[in-house]
């Protein structure tokens, strides 16, 4: 009996190491790429808490040139107390509510971005009334909206509506100096990508808003970092790092509405830095084509999802008001420093995805999606990743960054990278581009390093042949004794019949064929943007080692 306990215990004790082991490795995995600054101020502003002080010298600068209408954002407030966030409503009481927790931090965060503060049906006494509501309940540091990222957000927003509707009372702009103080003192150097963007924008607006000595290193320090992180974060095929379409088009509307403000306050704005964005702008806009749909909404790669940025249409509506031209350009597009490739014609449109989950340092917004493809058809959305629709640390936010919920395919039930938590990544798959031929038929074919271990190193190679009316998807799958799953998720609109055959909105009819035999067709949940689930389906093939072919063909 003694030596069958000892046994037992032996195993248990095995077991805790190994799992204690894993964790560790877990931690060192994540930990390893910050920088040095990101560590630094992490520590920092947990043990500094930033003095408010009324600035005397600063007075408003009235602009001489051209403010153009920016792009209006969608209906939030419905009443004095009804606000909708994430396709969900709540009622507040704004003497009391303001500083409490609602829903959960990204509807609170919100709320006090004030997004909706600008659109022109709002009027002029009801968002005066907001905002005002917003000064007398918000002491300097007392709620979520003093956090960095809200103050960079309501602080543009303000200064947009100041700016529109001619006010420019002392109440509303002693607010906005002080967040600005409070702003300045607290940038988000430790968590640095779309953040910290964010707040240099913000300190522009604010010393191009106001003249004074304060404001002028607002503006300087802004410029600063503007033209830094520009450098880092824009790539040179004109993607942002992140590698997400839905935070790369808040960033170019960002760069957008820096370049109205200067237009409107002439001659304050740095002049290589006006150059730069000129030059930024014109590449982001042609990356943000080639990763939209026809629908006009984002491709649903790492945390995108449709309501929140600015769709194409926005954006180049915006971009001809302040006198830039664009023209979409049809076939092979390989944006190859941000990992994707975009095939598309008059009846289909493919994405791909081949590359680095994102910066080493930053892969928040990341998901386990290596070698996962994206396909429209007759300008509807066939072939979906599953989208996202929470931030929060529970079981959807997982799965959703999961590689179970893109398609691409699954080893031993392992994600290919090591998400965990909302916005934490440990090991990261390295993909590798093996051959590809931009003629028709495009061929592609890739692989990545995600599966292997001390224990074993099972490999995924995926061949993509794209022509114009059909898509043959092969999957190489290397190695023993393990089990392999590819998954093909669709739109909620379409409907899979027993023969394999596909019914699509528009029309069009594709149908399926496949080397594999074991395949069954499941239900699940897509989301196209924060806060809604819709049920759709899912096609799961049971891979055996070597060539797996899948293939739709449309017409």
């Amino acid at each position: 009996m003694g030596r069958k306990s000892g046994r037992k215990n032996s195993k248990h004790f095995a077991k805790a190491n190994f799992l204690m082991l894993g964790k560790i490795l877990l931690y060192f995995n994540t930990i390893k790429y910050l920088k040095f600054s990101q560590i630094f101020y992490r520590i920092f502003y947990f043990l500094y808490r930033p003095r408010i002080t009324l600035i005397k010298d600063i007075v408003h600068s009235q602009g001489s040139g051209t403010w153009v209408n920016p792009i209006s954002k969608k209906e939030s407030f419905f009443s004095d107390s009804e606000f909708r966030f994430l396709n969900t409503t709540q009622k507040l009481n704004l003497d009391s509510d303001w500083r409490k927790i609602h829903i959960n931090d990204l509807w609170t965060y919100n709320l006090h971005y004030f997004d909706g503060i600008n659109r022109p049906n709002i009027g002029f006494e009801k968002s005066r009334k907001l905002i005002n509501s917003w000064i007398k309940h918000n002491p300097p540091g007392e709620s979520k909206g003093w956090d960095s990222y809200p103050i960079s957000l309501r602080l543009v927003n303000w200064i947009k509506w100041a700016v529109a509707n001619k006010h420019y009372d002392r109440f509303l702009n002693d607010s906005i100096a002080s967040q600005g103080g409070w702003l300045s003192k607290r940038i988000e150097y430790h968590l640095s990508g779309n953040h910290l963007l964010a707040n240099a924008k913000a300190l522009i607006f604010l010393g191009l808003y106001f003249d004074g000595n304060e404001a002028k290193k607002w503006l300087r320090k802004g410029e600063a970092i503007y033209i830094e992180e520009l450098e880092e974060q824009i790539l040179d095929d004109g993607g942002h790092y992140e590698r997400s379409p839905m935070y790369h088009a808040i960033i170019l509307e960002d760069l957008l509405d820096i370049k109205n403000a200067s237009n409107y306050w002439e001659n304050k704005l740095d002049k290589e830095l006006v150059k730069k964005i000129d030059s930024v702008i014109k590449k982001m806009v042609a990356w943000l084509d080639s990763m939209t749909h026809p629908d006009g909404e984002v491709s649903f790669f790492n945390d995108s999802a449709m309501s929140i940025s600015p769709s194409i249409n926005d954006i180049l509506g915006y971009i001809e008001r302040l006198g830039f031209t664009y023209e979409s350009i049809l076939g092979f597009s390989h944006l190859q420093d941000s990992g994707y490739i975009s095939v598309n014609s008059e009846n289909f449109h493919a994405i791909l995805d081949v590359g680095e989950l994102g910066p080493n340092h930053q892969p928040g917004h990341a998901h386990a999606d290596t070698l996962s493809f994206e396909l429209s058809l007759f300008e509807k959305r066939f072939i979906v990743n599953s989208g996202t629709s929470t931030y929060s640390n529970d079981d959807r936010r997982s799965f959703e960054r999961s590689t179970s919920a893109h398609n691409t395919v699954e080893i031993n039930g392992m994600n290919s990278s090591q998400v965990w938590k909302s916005f934490r990544v440990g090991k990261r798959a390295l993909p590798y581009i093996l051959s590809i031929s931009d003629s028709m038929p495009v061929t592609i074919r890739a692989k990545h390093d995600g599966y292997r271990s001390i224990f074993q190193s099972p490999e995924h190679q995926r061949e993509w042949i794209i022509e114009n009316h059909s898509l043959q998807v092969n999957d190489f799958i290397i190695g023993n004794k393990i089990r392999a799953i590819s998954r093909i998720y669709f739109h909620p609109e379409i409907q899979i019949d027993t023969d394999g055959i596909f019914k699509i909105p528009s029309g069009g009819i594709c149908k399926l064929t496949t080397s594999v035999e074991n395949y069954k067709i499941i239900e699940s949940k897509w989301s196209p943007c924060f806060g809604k689930l819709e049920k759709n389906l899912c096609i799961e093939f049971l891979l055996r080692e070597g060539k797996n072919s899948i293939i739709f063909n449309w017409d």
